[in-house]
C-alpha cells in the first residue's frame, strides 16, 4: 500500500503527538545538576587539554560519557524521542569519543541536552 502525502502527515503528526505527550511527563528540574556537572566536566577536560593532558582528558571524557548515559531523565528522553530527528540529534557514544580527539578545539557534546531547548 501506497502512503497519500495526507497519511503520511498524519503519521508524521501522529508522531510529534505520542513524542509530545511522552516528553510532557519528564521532570524537566532533573536536567539541572546533569547540566551543571557536564559543564564542570567540559571545563575539566578543557583544563586538561590545555595542560597538555590530551590522553587524560580523552579517558575522563569517556568515562564521563560512560556515567551520564545511565541518568535516568537521558534514558525517558531517548525513549520519548526514538525514531525521530530529534533522536539523532540526542544520539552520543562511547564510539563518538574513541574516534574523535577532545582536545582539538571543536565542541564537546557530552550528552546532556539544554532543558530550555527541549521543554515543551
Amino acid at each position: 500500500m501506497t502512503l497519500t502525502f495526507a497519511n503520511e502527515m498524519d503519521q508524521m503528526l501522529q508522531q510529534m503527538q505520542k513524542m509530545q505527550t511522552c516528553m510532557a511527563k519528564i521532570d524537566y528540574s532533573a536536567l539541572k545538576p546533569l547540566q551543571l556537572e557536564s559543564q564542570l566536566a567540559e571545563a575539566k577536560i578543557k583544563e586538561l587539554c590545555k595542560s597538555g593532558h590530551q590522553k587524560e582528558a580523552q579517558l575522563y571524557a569517556i568515562s564521563y560519557v560512560q556515567e551520564v548515559l545511565k541518568a535516568p531523565i537521558l534514558l525517558e528522553l531517548k525513549a520519548c524521542t526514538k525514531g525521530s530527528p530529534i533522536a539523532e540529534l540526542m544520539q552520543v557514544s562511547i564510539d563518538d569519543f574513541n574516534s574523535k580527539d577532545v582536545c582539538d578545539g571543536k565542541a564537546i557534546n557530552l550528552g546532556v541536552p539544554s532543558a530550555q531547548r527541549i521543554n515543551w
